[in-house]
């Protein structure tokens, strides 16, 4: 039975529909609110950030200034924001207490730190900088304001504050931190300070290629400018010989440009010498224990004959362009490392250096002459401070070359920098710190290995100190050694890794017997190894570890770059051949041998079988295999070797299922029955024919007559 409904009001009905709705459209934004916010959030832009603001001071004249005539200085402002930095005021101020020494200066240059007052010399209005972009100001201080000052080194100050506020936020003031130079009346011009310039580039792999010295040598290449800045001044050339091997393995295949680039390097009256192949740093080799530099094991896989070629003019020219030269002369590693005139006896690791590795690195021989370091003054007790060491010393025994730390991390960063305004700071900064040495005693500056640098940047830092003469080699090594002592201490995380390094090595010269020519991969592994030691590479111990353990990586991906990839197949015969593949991911082909054994006597496996695998391909291999009268799991073991007995790649285990015989009991199965039906059939012909016999002669038979 069906109860009756009361009848619904109107309004029930509306209310009923309304929540429905409500309910609904609940429902709905619960299912496109996500994706609606992810639209509007992938829709809507970033906030801007505010700009990003600061300032170079550079004074006029490299900070030199003479008392009686006005103040000049320029300020570089950039803005490396993502909005506009508002116009403001730069006011310069001025110390006028000498300050003390070295440490005095780079703690009022770094930091802005100083106990002295300052006072207010004068102002000058800024412009509106715009995002991402620079501007420049400049203001010129009256000899008045400036007032008497006596000979010293004096800090200046600029300070940039903005005029107005940007999205209801006030801009911090940016300040910037120089130093003016006075000089006594009369003073004779200081001694010139010899520089060291490192010539060095990193290749993207084992050698520099074609390309990569086609763009190092062209005319704004990197090795040309750096050519460029050295020529006409007295700075000495250290020189990775990996350059000009690189140049001369192509033969007749190198660039125009770098043929011209080396000829260029060679007639340059620069003195010169040469570092260790790729600048691989010595303190890491020594501190290891090695009792010789690492050198490349050879560099005759980079070396084309074609290029090298003896062309016979009166001969008929060959029809194919790829044809193998008929004679080739490759010439040997001294001569595509040797550059002329220079030193092979000079060593520049990095600063990092333990008194004992000193004395050992000191005991290397690699040229003629006794063995000379060139270190920095931070590596010694007397350098503390940013305090200049004599640069002729002796450390217990050593002879070495000091390079004043804190200057040449000023003129490096001058020979760095492209724009000439932000140049005038560490000029500035060099020349005061030049203040506080003696005017008449020789210094040295070395330049951080940077294969980008400026060349005017360059030449500024070479001809910044410029006075007198530069000292040569010659009169630096004859100048009378002050003693020092080493306060330094060798990185035990490189040492340490030159030893994995090396076992590494050992592991891919094992591993290369199975190639025509292991050359091929253990001198590459060799120059990688010297890369990473690189000293401009990997600055600190943390940068350094991340390199060697991709280095590691790549050496493992090498040894088990081939291997042997078996198969399960089941046997259903006495005599099979078991499928296997031999997988060389090199770039070579490969010769193994493959030794293939059961682990029960169930199974029999031919001898030894000698594999040839072509250069990056898989390679099928039949394995002869055969099963006596028994069934069964079995396991085949598979290992490969070099033909020189190294075990190559990892032990691999093909399981096999053993049905032997199989085929002979079908045989004899099939073959007796085919034997009982041809037998029955005969049989049964034989019986049938005899009783149509014994039937025909009943019928021809004569009927009996009655007598």
């Amino acid at each position: 039975m069906t109860v009756p409904h009361p009848p619904r009001s109107l309004s029930g009905r509306l209310r009923r529909a309304a929540h429905t709705t409500v309910a609904a459209l609940t429902v709905l934004a619960g299912v496109f609110a996500p994706a609606l916010s992810a639209t509007a959030a992938t829709e809507s832009p970033s906030p801007e950030t505010g700009p990003d603001v600061s300032i170079v001071l550079a004074p006029e004249n490299q900070g030199a200034y003479t008392s009686g005539l006005p103040l000049a200085a320029a300020i570089a402002i950039d803005n490396d924001g993502e909005s506009a930095a508002p116009a403001g005021q730069i006011t310069l101020d001025l110390g006028r207490t000498a300050l003390s020494d070295r440490a005095s200066l780079l703690a009022w240059l770094n930091d802005g730190t100083t106990a002295q007052p300052l006072s207010p010399l004068g102002e000058t209005a800024s412009t509106e900088v715009g995002a991402d972009a620079a501007a420049s100001a400049s203001l010129v201080v009256s000899s008045a304001l400036v007032g008497e000052l006596p000979p010293g080194v004096y800090p200046l100050r600029a300070t940039l504050t903005f005029s107005q506020t940007t999205d209801g936020d006030a801009l911090d003031p940016v300040t910037a931190q120089s130093a003016i130079i006075v000089s006594a009346t009369g003073s004779t011009a200081d001694s010139a300070v010899s520089a060291l310039v490192p010539i060095t580039a990193n290749p993207s792999g084992s050698i520099l290629s074609a390309d990569e010295l086609t763009a190092l040598t062209a005319a704004d290449g990197a090795l040309t400018l750096q050519l460029s800045a050295v020529a006409g001044t007295g700075a000495v050339l250290a020189i990775d010989p990996a350059i000009p091997a690189a140049i001369r393995a192509l033969g007749t295949a190198t660039p125009l440009s770098a043929v011209d680039w080396l000829q260029r390097l060679e007639t340059l009256p620069n003195e010169r010498f040469l570092l260790q192949f790729n600048d691989a740093d010595l303190t890491a080799q020594v501190s290891a224990g090695l009792d010789s530099p690492l050198q490349p094991t050879t560099l005759a896989p980079f070396l084309d004959p074609r290029g090298f070629a003896e062309t016979d003019d009166s001969a008929t020219p060959s029809p194919s362009p790829d044809a193998a030269p008929a004679t080739a002369e490759l010439p040997t590693d001294e001569e595509l490392t040797a550059l002329v005139g220079a030193r092979t006896n000079i060593y520049w690791p990095r600063g990092d250096i333990s008194p004992d590795d000193l004395a050992a690195l000191s005991r290397f021989v690699t040229g003629s002459g006794d063995p000379v370091t060139v270190l920095p003054s931070s590596s010694f007790a007397e350098g503390a401070d940013a305090a200049p060491v004599a640069v002729r010393a002796d450390a217990s025994g050593a002879t070495v070359l000091v390079a004043d730390s804190a200057l040449s991390a000023a003129l490096s960063r001058v020979a760095a920098e492209d724009n000439p305004l932000h140049r005038g700071a560490p000029l500035a900064e060099a020349r005061a710190l030049r203040w506080f040495t003696d005017p008449q005693a020789s210094l040295l500056v070395a330049f951080d290995r940077n294969e980008n640098r400026s060349a005017d940047g360059l030449r500024d830092a070479l001809t910044a100190l410029s006075g007198g003469h530069t000292g040569t080699l010659a009169e630096l090594l004859s100048a009378s050694p002050a003693l020092v002592s080493v306060s330094s201490e060798s990185s035990a995380v490189r040492a340490a890794s030159v030893t994995t390094l090396l076992d590494g090595e050992a592991q891919i010269r094992d591993f290369a017997t199975i190639l025509a020519d292991p050359a091929q991969l253990t001198a590459r592994e060799r120059l990688s190894i010297l890369s990473l030691l690189a000293v401009g590479e990997h600055s600190t111990d943390e940068d350094y570890s991340a390199a060697f353990g991709a280095h590691r990586q790549t050496t493992t991906e090498t040894l088990n770059a081939v291997g042997i990839q078996p198969s399960n197949p089941i046997l259903i015969s006495s005599s099979v051949d078991v499928p296997a593949w031999l997988r060389n991911d090199l770039p070579y082909p490969v010769t193994v041998q493959l030794d293939a054994r059961p682990s029960d006597p169930r199974l029999e496996v031919d001898g030894m079988m000698t594999i040839e695998g072509a250069a990056a391909t898989t390679t099928r291999i039949k394995i002869p295999v055969t099963a006596r009268i028994a069934s069964g799991e079995v396991d085949l073991i598979m290992d490969l070797t070099s033909p020189t007995g190294v075990h190559i790649g990892t032990t691999q285990v093909a399981q096999l299922t053993v049905r032997a015989e199989w085929e002979t009991i079908g045989l004899i199965v099939f073959g007796s029955l085919a034997v009982l039906l041809i037998g029955a059939g005969v049989v049964r012909t034989v019986f049938r024919r005899r009783a149509d016999a014994r039937t025909a002669l009943a019928q021809d038979a004569p009927e009996p007559t009655d007598r």
